[in-house]
């Protein structure tokens, strides 16, 4: 019983043995395609045999454990917007990356920024009664959580009237 347990052990080491070099290469590959734009030649490499049960190269079940965890590929996104531009740092593409990272929260809006588009969504409002978040950001032409902090403050004022919950919530105007 234990001998088929240990040859399933092995056969299991061996092939995520060659899955873990098939998966490195797959990742070597898309790296190089995204640096340079070309695909890496194809390694001929093979994994090696697995040694034999019983053989002094058998590694012990704990410490292939830690050589697995060790060698762990890094995580390659496949977002074109993660690859780095290779052109000048004030570039297209990095200019992108700050405005998505102001966005995101990185800088606030200023009080005349946040009037316009309060100002603008209740203009919207007004024109459709009973629109959610996400019909009036479409309407405005906005990413729907930029209008969170403008309807948060228009309700509090006062100025608007929500009926329902969560993302089911429609405005009114008063």
């Amino acid at each position: 019983m234990s001998s088929r347990y240990e040859d399933v052990l092995e056969r299991i080491d061996a092939f995520l043995t060659e899955l873990d070099l098939l998966v490195r290469q797959a990742a070597l590959q898309s790296i190089q395609l995204a640096l340079t734009g070309e695909p890496a030649p194809e390694s001929v490499t093979t994994p090696r045999p697995a040694p034999e049960s019983g053989s002094p190269e058998t590694p012990t079940k704990a410490a292939t454990v830690t050589a697995r965890r060790r060698s762990a590929a890094p995580f390659v996104s496949k977002q074109p917007s993660v690859a780095r531009s290779t052109s000048s740092p004030g570039g297209r593409r990095a200019k992108e990356a700050r405005g998505r990272k102001a966005a995101a929260g990185g800088a606030k809006r200023s009080a005349k920024q946040l009037g316009a588009v309060m100002a603008s969504a209740l203009k919207h409002i007004r024109r459709h009664p009973g629109s959610r978040m996400e019909q009036i950001a479409a309407g405005l032409g906005l990413p729907s959580k930029e209008l969170v902090l403008p309807l948060r403050h228009l309700k509090s004022e006062g100025r608007l009237k929500t009926k329902g919950q969560k993302r089911a919530t429609s405005y009114f105007a008063k």
